[in-house]
């Protein structure tokens, strides 16, 4: 009488004989049969194959499933390093997608430990660590653990010498990805560049989607430094490419940033739109880290478009998953953000509270990517308060490192905030200056809200300098920019002003911030 055993072994090989033609339709099948039968090296295929197949549609549970089951199989199999190194990388990569970034890296130290032991030849041993490095300095990145992500860059780099290769592209474009973060975006500028060098002299799939992410990575790159046109320039093209190459996680990332150059520009339903779009992928994929950067960016449309508890809503949301996968630079940004929905609604001490919690943790990590805008945002909380010396102290701060970073949009909401400050303590030639180059710096820009806002603020000072007619100029100029772009709490206090003749102390508005991360 047969044994359970036999039967399952005498099934896989039926299949096998019989299907050969489809096995691919039977690989989680024979995976099963051959497992019981205990068939451990064809148990092992099935379940790496299965799990790849899986991978490459973003089935990602079952992914896991059969890369866990491969590793287990591999035990049984002498001989089987380089399968377990396929299955342990596969497994950390599909782990990473899903934000269990902890156990993502013991699988991807696992494969870095069995390179050495399977490759072919000296190259096939190189470009495989490189990779590895890079994909583990990606998790990193993501943690917040920027020294780290680069040591690993490093030794990439050190691996691969002077080969030409898109591992070598892929390592450039990732160490940009951290230099952004840490607010270095003239080294990001650089490293993009290299990355993009390079991959321009791979040829096929690889080399076109490495040239995308270059793309989209200056776009990113641009966009914090206000050139808005060029920003959607580049991340037009990148979206061109991953849709040529069928790339639809590549396609995501540009929908993003798409969305933040539009976002900035004041065109927030186009934002929305590509923003949606990236979310409709980045849910289809399981990918949880993108889906956390789209709550933020979605909650920032609909804090400019005043609809405060929607906004609020959804950065409450990405914190949740946020603080889920441990992103210090994605908490301590929603904080800022959450802080400038407090001094919105006028509870100052949430949000001096929330603002300095900020502070300290990119303070932490690091960086001062969005610390500029950190401190202006503290600096209009304790001008709120009436703490004029102390607001100035924190727009200056502002002002200083944000030239220092050449970030020209900020520069310009600073410049506003400093015209305030000024027009608080009676010093109205310099609220003039201020406000009139902020104003210069955001057409340049051509940032329609923040050009609003600016209009706004110069009514303020014209009404406080006596010159009435231009006051009321100037007012409606940034009603007309409110009405269009549907900034309604902007619309609703500049209309009450232009209806009563009051007005208020300060207006309470700021840019807020998408969260424009790479990968």
């Amino acid at each position: 009488m047969p044994t359970a055993a036999s039967s399952h072994r005498h099934i896989g090989e039926s299949i096998e004989m019989h299907k050969s033609h489809r096995l691919a339709e039977y690989l989680e099948v024979l995976a099963f049969h051959f497992g019981l039968a205990e068939e451990w090296s064809k148990a092992l295929d099935y379940h790496l194959a299965a799990g790849r197949r899986a991978q490459s549609v973003y089935a990602n549970e079952a992914a896991v499933h059969h890369f866990r089951e491969a590793i287990k199989a591999a035990e049984r199999v002498t001989g089987s390093e380089a399968r377990q190194l396929l299955a342990h990388e596969g497994l950390g990569d599909v782990l990473d997608t899903l934000g269990n970034y902890d156990e993502a890296l013991e699988h991807l130290y696992q494969a870095l430990a069995l390179v050495m032991v399977v490759s072919s030849s000296a190259e096939e041993m190189t470009r495989r660590l490189a990779d590895l490095c890079c994909k583990t300095a990606s998790i990193h990145e993501k943690k917040s653990n920027y020294d780290t992500a680069f040591n690993w860059l490093r030794g990439g780099l050190i691996a691969m010498e002077d080969l030409t290769a898109v591992e070598v592209a892929r390592i450039y474009l990732r160490g940009a990805a951290v230099h952004y973060k840490q607010g270095k975006n003239g080294e990001a500028i650089e490293w993009c560049h290299k990355g993009l060098d390079m991959a321009q002299k791979v040829v096929g799939h690889e080399g076109q989607a490495a040239i995308a992410h270059a793309d989209y990575l200056l776009g990113l790159i641009h966009n914090r430094l206000g050139n808005m046109a060029r920003t959607i320039e580049y991340c037009q093209k990148s979206l061109e490419i991953y849709e040529q190459i069928q790339d639809i996680a590549g396609a995501a990332q540009a929908h993003i940033n798409l969305g933040n150059g539009y976002f900035d520009q004041g065109d927030w339903p186009k934002a929305t739109e590509h923003y949606l779009r990236a979310l409709e992928i980045k849910r289809k994929i399981g990918d949880v880290y993108y889906q956390a950067v789209i709550a933020l960016n979605l909650g920032g449309v609909y804090l400019n478009q005043g609809d405060l508890d929607q906004a609020l809503s959804y950065y409450r949301q990405s914190l949740k998953m946020w603080q889920t996968l441990g992103s210090t630079y994605a908490i301590a940004l929603l904080h800022n953000n959450m802080g400038t929905v407090a001094l919105h609604r006028g509870n100052l001490d949430e949000a001096l509270s929330l603002l300095q919690q900020s502070q300290e943790m990119f303070e932490q990590i690091k960086s001062i990517d969005f610390m500029p805008e950190v401190y202006r945002h503290l600096a209009e909380a304790h001008l709120e308060r009436g703490e004029l010396d102390t607001a100035q102290a924190h727009a200056r701060n502002s002002l200083t490192m944000a030239q220092e970073q050449k970030m020209r949009l900020e520069e310009g909401a600073t410049r506003r905030v400093l015209g305030q400050v000024h027009r608080g303590l009676h010093e109205l030639a310099q609220a003039e200056q201020e406000v009139e180059q902020s104003l210069r710096i955001l057409e340049e820009l051509n940032s329609r809200y923040e050009i609003g806002k600016t209009f706004f603020q110069l009514a303020l000072l014209r009404r406080d300098q006596g010159r009435g007619a231009e006051a009321e100029a100037a007012l409606e100029r940034a009603i007309t920019i409110f009405r269009e772009l549907g900034a309604q709490r902007d619309l609703q206090e500049a209309e009450s002003h232009q209806k009563t003749g009051i007005v208020p102390s300060h207006q309470k508005t700021g840019i807020i911030s998408s969260l424009q991360l790479s990968s």
